[in-house]
């Protein structure tokens, strides 16, 4: 597997994230984007993007291991990214953020990059809808000592955090 990866690499593991989360015109465009690189895109069980020439595949459809050179294939896991990572870009997000919310908001969007970075080593930016369903549905309740005003604004403060970070294709519901 390659080390070094091309911008179109990371461009369609964003987009995978997001056809991940419902999106299926997001599919089509990773899939437009590595079929215009001459790649073929699948997601692994283990929730691995693999991205490996199109050369690879025989008629049928398989991979024909004389074509297969492992040095041009790309595997981004979509779960994750790692803690340093995911903490350099929610801490990036989170100054931008907190700087027009109110207490609440706030409070509320420090509790969701806490439970992304540390329980998913994930940026807010890759989360999918199982994070959101995760953090409002069990996390919250059990680990975050909010007052009443918190508790009862974090779906608005999660909506308007991931809003922040682009990724208003997913919901905040309880």
């Amino acid at each position: 597997m390659t080390d070094g990866k091309p911008d179109w690499v990371d461009k369609a593991a964003r987009l995978t994230r997001v056809a991940l989360s419902g999106d299926d015109d997001a599919r089509e465009r990773r899939d437009e984007l590595a079929s215009e690189h001459g790649y073929d895109a699948r997601v692994r069980e283990d929730g691995t993007l693999v991205l490996h020439p199109d050369d690879w595949l025989d008629e049928d459809g398989v991979i024909d291991m004389a074509a297969f050179d492992p040095d041009e294939a790309y595997e981004i896991p979509l779960d994750g990214g790692g803690y340093e990572e995911a903490r350099d870009a929610n801490s990036a997000l989170l100054e931008r953020f907190v700087e027009d919310a109110d207490e609440e908001d706030a409070f509320n969007a420090r509790a969701f990059v806490e439970f992304c970075e540390n329980h998913h080593a994930v940026a807010v930016e890759n989360v999918r809808q199982k994070h959101v369903d995760k953090f409002l549905n069990e996390y919250y309740i059990r680990n975050v000592w909010a007052d009443d005003d918190a508790e009862e604004c974090v779906e608005e403060s999660v909506s308007a955090l991931l809003k922040e970070a682009g990724r208003d294709d997913l919901y905040a519901t309880k």
